[in-house]
This record gives C-alpha cells, structure tokens and sequence, in this order.
C-alpha cells in the first residue's frame, strides 16, 4: 500500500509538472499594454494620386519582449500595435499633439480602420490592427481594429501615446507609449509609387 501510493504522488507531481511547463510558455495577452518601443514612417503625400493631398505617416508599436531581426521579421512573443494611413495637415511631417480618430474619410487626425482585400487573387492587411505574437509561433494571430482613438503628447524628447482601440473580436484595448519616437523618412520610394514597406509578418502567420 505504501509503495502504491509513492507511486499515485510521484504520478501526480509529473502530471502537475507538465501542466506548469505548457502554462509557461502560454503568452498572457493585456488588455492594457504598455510598449516598449516603437517607430513611425512618413511617407509624404502617399495618396496625392487620388486627390488626398494629406500627408501620411504610420506607426508602429511593441510590448518589450518583440524584437525584430536583420530580414524584418518579428521574433519573440508580445503585442504588435500597427496603425497605417494617419492622415496629418500638408505642413506636419511628425505627430502633433492631439486626439486620432478611426475614419475612412481621409481627414487630419484620423487613421484608417483594419481591412482586407484582395487584388489578383492576393489577399491584403491594410489600415490598423494588432497582432499577438506567441512563443509558439503558429498561435500568432492578427486582429484588425475596426475603431477607436488615440492621444500624443508631446513630453520632452519623448512622446506619450495613449489608445483605446476596438479590434474584431469586440474585445477593447486600452494602450499607453511614453519613449522617444524615432521617425524614418519613406518620402522618396512614396514618390517613386513604391509600396508602403511593413515589418514582415508571413512568418507568424502562416
């Protein structure tokens, strides 16, 4: 009877061990993110083409523990913030300070919602949305956010960004940034018609 019930605990304690070994590398996702860092990319008046004299600039956001490598893929595992197609006044070529609202009107102060399309049998992320990126890659998945609004501030050298975004899913993320921003100049390929670069996602989301 002794020996039976060593064997019953030491059964359980591996049992109990394996649950806590999946757990581990079960990426918790925040409703309340902070990240880390992040950059944006202005790419001038993108749009000009089709009458939308604004000029256009994209941010990127991510938690701490996302990284990218030298072929632009991400690795490690976070929250992915990207907001594509923020409409600025033709004299701004950063952030100025104020509140952004989701919109498909093209406007000053707003951003494209997430979408998909398809063009010659190819199928397109455009606009904003998030991605979780877990330890196991293939449970990565993209979420596009369908509304919401986000607020700079400008802070010293660093600027404060505060979101409150509504993905798909109905499910609300409520974001914060406070870092310097770096900004990268995309003018030139924009004026070349050369598309909108973004951080290489495919790998994840095979």
């Amino acid at each position: 009877m002794k020996t039976h019930k060593t064997i019953t605990f030491i059964f359980a304690v591996i049992l109990l061990s394996a649950c806590v070994d999946r757990n581990e590398y079960a990426y918790k996702y925040e409703s309340n993110p902070t990240f880390g860092w992040g950059y944006a990319e202005f790419f001038g008046k993108f749009y000009s083409k089709y009458d939308i004299n604004k000029n256009v600039l994209s941010l990127s956001l991510f938690t701490d523990s996302l990284k990218v490598n030298d072929k632009g893929n991400l690795t490690g595992f976070g929250q992915y913030l990207f907001i594509e197609d923020i409409f600025l006044n033709e004299g701004d070529t950063i952030l100025p300070d104020g509140v952004y609202n989701s919109s498909d009107n093209y406007h000053e102060f707003t951003f494209t919602p997430g979408s998909e399309y398809e063009n010659d049998g190819l199928k397109y992320t455009i606009g904003a949305y998030m991605i979780f990126m877990e330890k196991d890659a293939s449970k990565s998945k993209l979420q596009l956010i369908k509304e919401g609004s986000f607020t700079v501030n400008s802070i010293g050298s660093k600027q404060s960004i505060n979101c409150t975004l509504i993905l798909d899913n109905d499910s609300v993320i409520h974001g914060k940034f406070t870092a310097p921003l770096p900004y990268l100049d995309e003018s030139v390929s924009a004026s070349l018609n050369v598309r909108k670069r973004k951080v290489n996602i495919q790998e994840f989301l095979k």
